[in-house]
């Protein structure tokens, strides 16, 4: 990860490192008040443990672009957590896009605020769902959290599915496919990467569109 961190510095320009030495705990279950356990990993510097904290809430999975965020930001002096949303990458219950985010995003803020390691001011990060998830958040009022940094992303999640009011399948059903392969295990999820393609003109070309999802 460190060539990749050093790749990232230059092309995001990134502020110095405090540190490459970075620790990484892995799977840390936080209870929701329901009873369903989220999952989440934890990045921080080896020798600290105790700075201000950056949440991010991923229906995507852990690895890949959110681990190096994660691990930047860790370099940089903050604690990092990086949750897998309901439903999603080892998390319990069931992916309902949206309708949970507020919820769940309010009991792991109060989660991470009983935590010894908690300064008790904690700041969001991340793009287009991530994003969503940080307003939903926001709009609970919780004390610890300080800050959102939301990109390529809206408050206002009708505007995906419908823009100018119009449904759109191929943003819908493109998103929907790529939820579904996150779900796939190693060469199952990597077949439906190359012909995904293929998958979605089914559906494209599928009435009703009732049944787009399933074709």
């Amino acid at each position: 990860m460190s060539l990749t961190s050093r790749v990232v510095d230059m092309i995001a320009r990134l502020p110095p490192v405090h540190t490459r030495a970075i620790s990484v705990r892995r799977d840390i279950e936080i209870p929701m008040p329901d009873g369903v356990t989220l999952l989440a990993d934890r990045y921080r510097a080896r020798a600290n443990g105790t700075e201000p904290l950056v949440l991010m809430r991923s229906p995507y999975g852990r690895a890949g672009l959110h681990a190096v965020a994660a691990r930047a930001f860790a370099e940089r002096g903050y604690q990092v957590v990086v949750q897998s949303c309901r439903g999603t990458q080892g998390s319990g219950g069931e992916f309902n896009a949206y309708r949970d985010e507020a919820r769940d995003g309010r009991a792991t803020l109060e989660w991470i605020d009983r935590q010894p390691w908690s300064t008790g001011k904690v700041a969001m990060f991340g793009p287009s769902y991530l994003g969503v998830a940080q307003w939903a958040a926001a709009s609970n009022s919780h004390p610890s959290l300080c800050a959102l940094a939301p990109a390529i992303t809206s408050a206002r999640v009708r505007t995906f599915t419908y823009p100018a009011g119009a449904f759109s399948l191929d943003s819908t059903l493109t998103w929907l496919a790529t939820l579904a392969r996150r779900r796939r295990p190693g060469l199952l999820g990597l077949r439906d990467q190359v012909d995904g393609r293929m998958r979605l003109a089914r559906g494209f070309g599928t009435l009703p569109l009732a049944e787009a999802d399933r074709a």
